[in-house]
């Protein structure tokens, strides 16, 4: 790096200290108050971070390094928590939004006519309270020693949790969920990490907020928003961004209907290949080395993150893709080099939550299977669910929403093609029922969501397996 590169980040570090500071993260404490094994290391880690577009400014118009000029150093004071002696007993949960929670969320924010928005918490994990029962301490580096000013008998004690610790997400959520509640925000029971507002006084829906550590996703009124105000001046904001911005790794998109967008364009266009030899691809029918089977994992597994999310087209090429990862051929790879091929070429396919109002949405569900493979007698299915307008049941043409999909290999060798429908058409009538009561809770807190037969009193769903085209493949659930 230049002396200029360098000194921005010797800036970037005293930012750091100075949040560890403001935030109470350490204190003081002499070393022989704690055991060896209770003073854990810490290291920096340091990255280029890209510069957002009309978001971030260079303050010196004259400085030199192209690579300022487009990313700013970050610089981030990490713990070793694998050297934590309680590694296997503390807890480890990591909170994070489900797939399906997080598109009914879309789905409300589009249906109401909320403004999607999104938010980081600055410093979420210097934030969060440790366990009572645990103390433990901190080897400073020199920058955190100079400014808290340390003798050499003396560690930082840690009273906040901290980047690395193993525990320092379930902290963290421990602390921001306290928040919310405090602000009047209910817990899904579907989701511990969807969050609804109701107004204290006519129990009407204001608004919903779903956190993925410390990023959150949300939609509501003027109500909502003023509880959003407060949650924001106690754990201020990194960042925070309306209509258009990435979560996740999903691109989303708000258009003036309100209808919302999701793609992985960038995500999937930016997927490695697997590199063969003109002499190696000749050699369809050799297993794979276990180099080739890591790659092979590798371009499966960053598939399959597009595949869950926003490319439903790509799923059952990949769910045959991963039942043939233990026996793989390079035959195996050529396939798997193929669908990344056509996602790349299809990169700009994307899902659309369309606007339907509440009152009339009703739910949607499409089953099939197949039969055995050609090498293997193992059958698959896939499902996808969708929401849409009730009209739809009068034979309408209507808008529609997908919530959830997926393809997967039977867990059980069955012995017909009925049977796999069957199989297949079963496990979508659960996913469907759990949806429908999850989205009944959404709506109306005082819905009977723990008794699964109450789905009989909500709005009729349709549920259509495809091994037939008559009239008796429409249930009505």
């Amino acid at each position: 790096m230049t002396k200029e590169e360098q000194a921005a980040f010797r800036k970037a570090k005293e930012s750091e200290i100075q949040n560890w500071i403001h935030t109470g993260t350490v204190s003081k404490i002499l070393r022989d108050k704690l055991a060896p094994e209770q003073i854990l290391r810490c290291l920096w880690i340091l990255v280029w971070k890209p510069l957002e577009e009309h978001r971030e400014k260079i303050d010196d118009i004259k400085i030199q390094s192209e690579k300022l000029k487009s990313h700013k150093p970050k610089a981030r004071l990490v713990v070793l928590g694998y050297l934590d002696p309680s590694l296997t007993e503390v807890p480890r949960d990591s909170p994070t939004l489900g797939r399906q929670s997080k598109m009914l969320l879309l789905q409300l924010i589009s249906s109401k006519g909320w403004s999607l928005g999104s938010f980081d918490i600055k410093a979420a994990f210097l934030q969060g309270r440790t366990q009572k029962d645990r103390v433990m301490g901190v080897e400073p580096v020199p920058e955190l020693a100079e400014a808290l000013k340390l003798r050499p008998d003396e560690v930082c004690k840690l009273d906040k949790s901290a980047y690395g610790l193993i525990d320092a997400p379930f902290l963290w959520f421990k602390t921001l969920s306290e928040e919310l509640l405090a602000l009047g925000m209910q817990p899904s029971p579907f989701d511990p990490c969807v969050f609804i507002l109701r107004h204290h006084e006519t129990n009407e829906i204001t608004g919903a907020l779903g956190i993925h550590v410390d990023d959150g996703i949300y939609g509501g009124n003027s109500y909502f928003h003023e509880q959003i105000s407060k949650l924001g001046k106690k754990y201020p904001f990194g960042s925070k961004k309306s209509k258009a911005f990435t979560f996740t790794g999903i691109e989303l998109f708000q258009h003036p209907d309100n209808s919302i967008e999701l793609s992985q364009t960038k995500y999937v266009n930016q997927i490695p290949a697997i590199q063969l030899s003109q002499e190696r691809r000749s050699q369809e029918n050799e297993l794979v080395t276990e180099k080739e089977r890591h790659l092979l994992r590798g371009l499966v597994g960053s598939l399959q993150y597009a595949a869950v999310h926003t490319r439903p087209d790509i799923a059952s090429a990949l769910s045959h893709l991963q039942s043939q990862i233990n026996s793989a051929t390079v035959a195996t790879l050529i396939t798997a080099n193929k669908v990344l091929h056509n996602a790349k070429k299809h990169s700009d396919v994307h899902i659309k939550i369309q606007p339907i109002k509440t009152e009339d949405l009703r739910f949607i569900a499409f089953s099939d299977a197949s039969f055995a493979s050609k090498s293997k007698p193992e059958s698959h299915a896939g499902m996808i669910i969708l929401a849409t307008h009730r009209e739809i049941s009068q034979n309408q043409s209507c808008p529609i929403s997908p919530i959830s999909w997926g393809t997967k290999k039977i867990q059980r060798i069955v012995t017909s093609t009925l049977s796999a429908e069957t199989s297949a058409l079963s496990t979508t009538l659960d996913q469907l029922t759990w949806l429908r009561l999850y989205w009944a809770w959404i709506l109306d807190p005082k819905s009977e969501w723990q008794k699964p037969e109450s789905a009989q009193k909500l709005p009729p769903a349709i549920s259509i397996p495809t091994y037939k085209a008559t009239e008796s493949d429409f249930a009505i659930t």
